[in-house]
């Protein structure tokens, strides 16, 4: 059991994730978040006509990526448990959140590759990139849907160090990430970069 001892909120406007969601239209649609449960983003996927599914999967992912793992068969046992995947209910849109600066480049493609079958054409996956050396929080922030434009980002003080991120360029997205193409990317003023990504 991880102690929560004390956590620091803060809102931020995401603009690529209210494209998205344009971009999607009326529905029906489905999304998965990959974070856990939150009542505010539940909520804000009621007034669509949309299916969603949350996998509570970021610091099951954030572990495993801590634990250098890259055997390619216990992976695939490790994600399966993880992240929901079925082809004939194929995911419309991907909430990733921070969970890339977690994600070594083989754990990366290794995920990438288990969602591929439960993605529909065309399928949009939306992520946060630290590119500073600063140190990430131990555990990933969890993330909450206000509004299209306004998201609320949780990070949790557990007493652990910080981590260093992955810091992912687009070049590493291309390469790790098979099937998917970076849509659109955006420098945040908080030196992340925002990407909206699209599975062809």
């Amino acid at each position: 059991m991880i102690d929560r001892q004390a956590s620091t909120e803060g809102e931020l406007e995401t603009g690529l994730l209210t494209e998205a969601l344009a971009a999607l239209g009326p529905g029906p649609w489905s999304v998965l978040d990959m974070g856990r449960a939150q009542p505010t983003t539940l909520g804000f996927f009621r007034h669509y006509r949309c299916r969603v599914g949350v996998a509570d999967a970021l610091e099951e992912l954030a572990e495993l990526g801590r634990s250098g793992t890259t055997d390619p068969t216990l992976l695939w046992y490790e994600l399966r448990d993880l992240i929901p995947v079925d082809s004939e209910r194929p995911w419309d849109l991907v909430l990733l959140w921070d969970v890339l600066d977690y994600l070594p480049g083989p754990l990366l493609e290794a995920v990438t590759l288990h969602l591929q079958p439960g993605l529909s054409a065309g399928a949009r996956l939306h992520g946060f990139v630290a590119t500073a050396a600063t140190p990430v929080p131990a555990l990933p922030p969890a993330y909450e849907v206000l509004t299209r434009e306004r998201l609320r980002r949780r990070i949790v003080d557990d007493g652990q160090e910080g981590v260093p991120p992955q810091r992912h360029t687009p070049w590493h997205l291309q390469r790790y990430m098979p099937g998917v193409a970076l849509e659109r990317s955006r420098q945040r003023r908080d030196g992340r970069q925002e990407h909206l990504m699209r599975y062809a």
